[in-house]
C-alpha cells in the first residue's frame, strides 16, 4: 500500500520483521487519526510565528504522477495520518522526499490513483482533509 521497500536499521530477522509488518498494517487500518503528542506542540511563543499549512500539486515525473508538496508543523504520527489520508482517499504513493526541520515537516509525495495523475476533485478532498487534520487546536 504505502511503500515499496523500508530500509531497517540494525538487526532484523523475519520475527521482527513481522512484527513491524503487522504494527504497519494495524496502523493504517485505523479509521481515526493519531492525536498530537503534546510534548511536540509548539510553544504559545513560537504559535505566534508558526505558518499556516502550505499544500501545492504540480505535474509529476510522469504524465500518470502527480507531485504533491506539503509543509505544516510536525509531531509525532504526522506521517502516519498522511498515510492514512492518501489510503482513505485510494491514492497510491510512489516515491516521498520526508524531511523534518525543527519543528517543520516538509515532505514531498509522487502520487497517483488508478494508475492516472490526480484528477482535481481528489486534489481538493486531499486538501480538505489535511486542513481538518491540520488545525489549530
Amino acid at each position: 500500500y504505502v511503500l515499496d521497500c523500508f530500509h531497517c536499521l540494525g538487526e532484523c530477522d523475519d520475527e521482527k520483521l513481522a512484527v513491524l509488518q503487522q504494527a504497519m498494517f494495524k496502523a493504517l487500518q485505523l479509521t481515526q487519526y493519531q492525536e498530537k503528542n503534546r510534548e511536540m506542540v509548539v510553544s504559545r511563543r513560537k504559535v505566534l510565528f508558526t505558518e499556516p499549512p502550505e499544500m501545492v500539486f504540480s505535474p509529476g515525473r510522469t504524465e500518470n504522477e502527480t507531485r504533491f508538496e506539503i509543509k505544516c508543523t510536525d509531531y509525532t504520527g504526522l506521517l502516519v495520518n498522511i498515510t492514512q489520508i492518501f489510503v482513505n482517499l485510494g491514492v497510491e504513493i510512489h516515491a516521498a522526499k520526508i524531511g523534518t526541520f525543527g519543528h517543520r515537516a516538509e515532505d514531498v509525495f509522487w502520487l497517483s490513483k488508478d494508475q492516472m495523475a490526480l484528477k482535481k476533485s481528489t486534489q481538493q478532498s486531499m486538501k480538505t482533509a489535511f486542513m481538518a487534520l491540520l488545525r489549530a487546536d
